[in-house]
């Protein structure tokens, strides 16, 4: 079960781009349909990792949360209007962290 929610994270960058060149939703709101489903993640990892591991991932999660929610507030109004690589690079870098956390 921990293998995919590992997978959800290491096929995000692929996954994202496919619904970005599909739907009509912004970028940012690709995102945060994997976001969605972090939200979750401790169905998958039940078992496997300890409370105190989880409480820090949960706190990991939630500041991800809301920076995805900040930068919702400044892209969603625009299809074409995406965050910058940087901001984009940042984004994966946490869902990275939050995969290490979680292997």
């Amino acid at each position: 079960m921990q293998k995919k929610i590992i997978d959800i994270i290491n096929w995000a960058q692929v996954s994202i781009q496919e619904e970005f060149s599909k739907a009509a939703n912004p970028w940012i709101n690709c995102f945060a349909s994997v976001t969605d489903i972090l939200d979750s993640y401790q169905y998958f990892v039940q078992g496997y990792i300890d409370e105190e591991k989880i409480k820090k991932i949960d706190e990991k999660i939630e500041r991800l949360k809301t920076e995805v929610w900040e930068l919702r507030q400044k892209y969603t109004t625009d299809k074409n209007k995406q965050p910058t690589n940087k901001e984009k690079k940042d984004l994966f870098e946490k869902l990275a962290e939050i995969k290490r956390m979680i292997e």
